[in-house]
């Protein structure tokens, strides 16, 4: 058994175990080897020289309240049919996780989050899925203008557009301009289109990128900045009523669409877990939250199956790693990781793990939203 890196023209090895595992266009996996794909990113699991089972690690800049953390989004994991049910996904995720502690956090976006557990993953980000039919959408009189997207002059206004929105989160992906044009790009590819808004002075205000799937428009990324924006999405949206019959939306958690209209009822909504996150690098999120032990004195332990269980001293704000002594306070690394990253209180965490010196951590429950809605 073998765990290493694709390389050289095995690329075509990858788009084929992908169209056999995922229910993606043969275009679409094309678009995804051609844009996405990077062989150092792409990791095999082989027996001689046939390839079992894959994954991608893709490198994304993390945002964590302000600070600039390295992650890793674990995309297309995939075991071949007849080699499932043997541990290679064990050997393939616990090598990939191995080999990126160097990095800060992984995250993903499973389909059994159960089945991540026990790598340490655990829910951190939530999104908002908001529903109505088309013909329900109230004609409102069109308040700003939709402009196709000048992928030369407009990108960097965007990604600035994005990046004072999501500001207020406590995770997000800083994306750059290149990650943008692959939104857009992928969106075509997907048989969809991307717009941005703008109002009477020709300022941005915003963008909206959407695919179509049967009777449904789908809405798979929206910034905007005010209501008159918000309207003028709809408004576009609804023109397709000739042809479609519902409208999907997916929205940060907490953003509540239905308090820009006047019928609040209009937006159905449904909250979904969405991305599951692995701490890998526990000392940085402690020396980031320094300010928070200014007071404290303890000794705080993290079981961690995978990468080995480790002991921080906190002291007057500083963090010292791989001590000697007993611990205060104990915490498995998918606790950690969802005190961390989600936004769970105290109180809750503290009836959950029925842990009696969670006490010692209460300073760093930050009850604020996560939101990573990454794609590739």
């Amino acid at each position: 058994m073998e765990i290493r890196y694709s390389k050289g023209n095995e690329r075509e090895v990858s788009e084929k175990i992908w169209l056999e595992t995922f229910r993606d266009s043969e275009d679409y996996v094309k678009w995804y080897m051609e844009n996405i794909h990077r062989n150092e990113n792409n990791l095999y699991i082989l027996k001689g020289e046939k390839v079992l089972g894959m994954l991608y690690e893709n490198p994304y800049n993390i945002n964590y309240l302000n600070e600039n953390l390295r992650g890793i989004y674990v995309v297309a994991v995939s075991i071949i049919p007849e080699a499932r049910g043997e541990g290679n996904l064990n050997r393939l995720m616990e090598y990939s996780i191995k080999n990126n502690r160097d990095k800060d956090i992984m995250f993903l976006h499973p389909v059994n989050g159960r089945l991540y557990k026990k790598y340490g993953f655990v829910y951190g980000s939530n999104i908002e899925i908001y529903t109505c039919l088309l013909k329900d959408i109230p004609s409102f009189r069109k308040k700003y203008k939709v402009f196709t997207i000048d992928k030369k002059n407009d990108i960097n206004y965007l990604v600035r557009l994005y990046e004072e929105e999501m500001k207020n989160y406590k995770f997000f992906v800083k994306k750059t301009e290149k990650d943008l044009l692959n939104l857009f790009s992928e969106t075509e590819i997907d048989k969809g289109y991307s717009y941005l808004i703008k109002d009477e002075n020709n300022n941005i205000r915003g963008y909206f990128t959407y695919t179509f799937n049967k009777n449904n428009i789908f809405v798979k990324e929206m910034i905007f900045q005010d209501k008159k924006t918000f309207e003028s999405i709809l408004y576009h949206l609804k023109t397709y009523g000739d042809y479609f019959e519902k409208l999907e939306i997916v929205s940060p958690e907490g953003m509540n669409l239905n308090k820009y209209l006047e019928d609040y009822t209009l937006l159905k909504k449904e909250i979904k877990p969405h991305i599951q996150f692995r701490i890998l690098n526990v000392e940085i999120f402690l020396k980031n939250l320094k300010y928070k032990f200014i007071k404290s004195n303890f000794i705080l332990e993290i079981k961690d199956n995978i990468l080995g269980d480790s002991l921080y001293k906190i002291f007057n704000g500083e963090i010292e790693k791989n001590i000697k002594g007993s611990p205060d306070i104990s915490l498995t690394i998918e606790e950690f990781t969802e005190i961390i990253s989600s936004d769970i209180s105290y109180d809750i965490m503290e009836k959950k793990l029925e842990n009696k010196k969670l006490f010692l951590l209460k300073d760093i429950f930050i009850e604020r939203k996560s939101f990573i809605n990454q794609f590739f």
